[in-house]
């Protein structure tokens, strides 16, 4: 026979068992909220991105976060890392201080190809 601090467990798990919910069911909304807020400015750029590099480039290279006033470019290749940091950097950033109303310290470029958006 059950006593009382065995009901009181068994009553416990039933209440946990109606409450649960699966974690990524809470966190998802929550991330999507920081997500947004984070990359407002990043959100922005990657829908002028085309307009300013041109469509073969943005084809190549993307824009992949804003962190602490630098762009971080992710670009396909060593050459377009050398043609957007050695050639076209500072007419970016005119650019996407211009059209977006920001201002960036610098660009950087990485060497990846998952667009993480």
């Amino acid at each position: 026979m059950y006593n009382d601090k065995r009901l009181h467990q068994l009553w416990l798990n039933c209440q946990y068992r109606q409450r649960y919910q699966p974690l990524g069911e809470i966190i998802a909304p929550l991330r999507t909220k920081l997500k947004d807020n984070r990359n407002k400015h990043l959100s922005q750029i990657n829908a002028i991105w085309a307009d300013i590099v041109g469509v073969d480039l943005a084809d190549l290279a993307f824009p992949y976060d804003v962190h602490s006033g630098i762009l971080i470019v992710s670009v396909a290749s060593p050459a377009v890392k050398f043609t957007i940091e050695q050639i076209y950097r500072q007419a970016i950033l005119d650019q996407v201080c211009e059209q977006t109303g920001k201002r960036l310290k610098d660009m950087k470029c990485t060497l990846s190809t998952n667009r993480a958006n």
